[in-house]
């Protein structure tokens, strides 16, 4: 019989949130840590369209990664398991810019979201209030959000 064997990856959430809500950053280890109101507006701009987000990037922390949907499927990646090198949007939130949440995850690694989780882990992540996230979209908006 087969051994079964669990993996552990800790994937770091993104939270971005237009209105009321603020921006969090979460880990599974950690749990919740709210940071701040985001930069964005509250009301979309003039013009705004339903884009995707196609990037993210936190450069104080030199993150920069492609963003794919939830949906995107690999052959020989686990259902459900976030692929690697890119980070995920979840389809059932809203896209960046729209009132509500924008839910962008990625794996901690080295070259992912790990900057994001390391910075969150000290003093209780004071140093990276005051940080832009920024989500770039596939109808060419730039959303920036302050941490």
């Amino acid at each position: 019989m087969p051994e079964l064997v669990a993996r552990r990856a800790v994937a770091v959430v993104l939270l971005l949130a237009v209105g009321r809500a603020a921006l969090v950053a979460s880990t599974q280890a950690a749990g919740p840590l709210t940071l701040a109101a985001p930069a964005s507006p509250t009301t979309l701009p003039s013009g705004a369209a339903d884009g995707a987000a196609t990037r993210v990037a936190i450069p104080a922390l030199g993150v920069d990664l492609p963003v794919v949907s939830s949906a995107v499927t690999l052959e020989g990646n686990e259902p459900g398991y976030p692929l690697c090198d890119v980070a995920q949007y979840s389809d059932q939130f809203e896209d960046p810019g729209r009132p509500g949440t924008t839910y962008i995850y990625a794996h901690a690694r080295p070259n992912m979201l790990l900057p994001l989780l390391e910075a969150s882990r000290v003093d209780a992540g004071r140093s990276l209030l005051g940080m832009d996230v920024l989500v770039y979209t596939n109808d060419a908006w730039l959303y920036t959000y302050r941490i």
